[in-house]
């Protein structure tokens, strides 16, 4: 009996401690909004709300889903740097002008260049106590345009394009049995390929090409901003 009654009181305790061990919550580490890079997630950060605009009421009726949403651009930071938050629906309510806000896993989306903070359904929103601190709002990362445009051109530069090594050890068999037209020919053909694609650039607004190529696989296109809207285009 005695065993017994040991083994059930072993038995509660290594439960009970489990419990608390799983109940235990996970302390959150909080991000400054100077440290918000693009394309990342999962950001608890404390700011306050300058300011709130309302950009969508009701949304479309022709849409379903979009009958009773509701969208503002609001002006949040801390004392290192002010972003736009876009809230969504409940979260309207929760920014308000002055209030001092938690937002749990957010994420920055872009936004013609610029980053956006935003909470999706698997982050929320919490007011808590008002903040000790000034945002600082003459730093404010909307200002700031990130060229993905030239870091996308990088990292496609950075695939080698050099050949196999197996095909480095045929290269002397292949020129010499390969006739010499069929080298001229893909001259010509590049050549035909490089006047067609800078006469078709010219008929594309908002992007020129600065140098004709002459020949190569890679042309560089130049994009202009017009009326506040930056215009790229891929090809």
């Amino acid at each position: 009996m005695e065993t017994a009654t040991t083994g059930t009181a072993i038995t509660t305790t290594t439960t009970e401690t489990t419990k608390a061990a799983v109940t235990k919550k996970r302390k959150s580490v909080f991000t400054k909004v100077d440290q918000l890079k693009p394309g990342t997630g999962g950001h608890t950060l404390t700011v306050k709300v300058v300011s709130s605009k309302t950009v969508l009421q009701n949304g479309r009726l022709v849409l379903q889903h979009l009958r009773h949403t509701r969208i503002a651009e609001c002006l949040v930071g801390d004392e290192t740097r002010a972003i736009i938050f876009t809230a969504r629906n409940d979260q309207v309510d929760m920014i308000k002008l002055g209030a001092t806000v938690i937002l749990h896993k957010a994420k920055i989306d872009m936004f013609k260049g610029s980053m956006r903070l935003a909470v999706d359904k698997w982050g929320r929103v919490e007011v808590t106590k008002d903040a000790n601190f000034v945002v600082k709002e003459q730093n404010n990362l909307l200002l700031v345009e990130y060229e993905l445009v030239v870091e996308s051109i990088i990292n496609c530069l950075n695939i080698s394009s050099d050949p196999a090594t197996f095909i480095q050890g045929a290269f002397p068999e292949i020129l010499e049995k390969t006739k010499e037209d069929f080298f001229s020919n893909t001259i010509i053909i590049l050549r035909e390929c490089a006047d067609i694609i800078h006469e078709r650039i010219k008929d594309i607004p908002c992007i020129t090409c600065p140098q004709k190529p002459e020949g190569s696989m890679f042309v560089m296109v130049k994009g202009e901003r017009k009326h506040d809207i930056f215009c790229t285009s891929e090809y």
